[in-house]
């Protein structure tokens, strides 16, 4: 096998549904091209970046969608009541004291309606909501070992039915781009 060869990357405004029957045509006919020419086709796990939720097909089911904690001195009662389908909700109230300078000097967890001797804060649990970078849907947990099996499933599994044959060969390997924990949307 020769050492040049290509990414078959997906960029914004694929027109191609991602992992369809077409779209696997193309990759086939791609790995075809690349051991024609003695040339490697690299996979790319992902529609667009990063990977982990199969283009919204992973984030479909709520459960598989990225959480976060909120912790804020604004209270979002009311944003996460209405997303409580979503498993958004209230986790805890606390009352921060501060020193002179501004560090920490105490908390306390207290009673969502209680008055506050410092300052108040919430802390909230916070389901990523659809978004169109994600094919209106959203990024996935990437620490819930289910929505990553998953995605396996999902993508890899699929290019392994496409292309498995050539795995090791001119299919040298699928590239993963990044996942992350951190990547969120606010409300």
């Amino acid at each position: 096998m020769g050492l040049g060869g290509f990414h078959m990357h997906v960029r914004t405004g694929l027109v191609t549904p991602y992992l369809s029957d077409e779209y696997m045509d193309i990759v086939r006919c791609c790995v075809e091209k690349a051991k024609k020419e003695d040339m490697l086709a690299w996979l790319y796990d992902e529609d667009r970046w990063p990977s982990g939720f199969a283009g919204g097909l992973v984030t479909e089911n709520p459960e598989y969608r990225s959480r976060f904690l909120v912790f804020s001195s604004q209270d979002y009662a009311e944003i996460y009541a209405h997303r409580a389908e979503d498993g958004s909700r209230f986790i805890a109230s606390y009352d921060v004291m501060l020193d002179d300078e501004g560090f920490l000097s105490s908390y306390m967890r207290i009673e969502k309606d209680a008055e506050a001797e410092g300052d108040k804060w919430y802390a909230y649990l916070a389901v990523a909501t659809p978004w169109s970078r994600y094919n209106n849907q959203t990024y996935v947990d990437t620490l819930n070992k289910k929505a990553i099996e998953k995605f396996i499933e999902i993508t890899h599994e699929r290019y392994k039915q496409a292309v498995g044959e050539d795995f090791g060969g001119a299919v040298p390997a699928i590239f993963t781009d990044e996942p992350q924990f951190t990547r969120k949307d606010t409300f």
